[in-house]
């Protein structure tokens, strides 16, 4: 039989597993809320420029508002290139949170009915 001892060490590391998979998660949510922070940055910039741009703004004769349009698409495709990893990664760490979840809720299980059992246990010796 499998003491309770052994089993509260081993809820407890599995708790511990599970606490670091749900930190990692909460860092991937914190990077994607930052990412789609800065991608709503770039597209409120774009509109704010399409709706002050004036034929006789100096930047948009010189061509530069065009290298600006190209840098804004630039860093729009980098921004969603690295949304797609994090998002991506939110997924294969969903699938780890929930064996970590299910290994953490098993073991507390088992360790609940080997403290059950052995007062059981200790009761009927108890009792004869």
């Amino acid at each position: 039989m499998t003491k309770p001892t052994d089993l509260a060490d081993l809820s407890r590391l599995a708790a511990l597993a599970h606490a670091a998979t749900e930190s990692q998660m909460s860092a991937l949510r914190q990077r994607e809320a930052d990412l789609r922070a800065m991608l709503a940055e770039l597209d409120a910039a774009r509109r704010d420029r399409a709706s002050g741009a004036a034929e006789d703004d100096a930047a948009l004769r010189a061509g530069q508002d065009l290298l600006w349009h190209r840098w804004i698409d630039s860093r729009r495709q980098a921004l969603n290139g690295e949304l797609a990893k994090v998002l991506a990664s939110q997924a294969q760490l969903r699938a780890e949170l929930s064996r970590s979840f299910g290994r953490k809720e098993a073991i507390e299980t088992l360790r609940r009915d080997a403290v059950r059992d052995l007062q059981t246990l200790r009761d009927r010796r108890a009792g004869t």
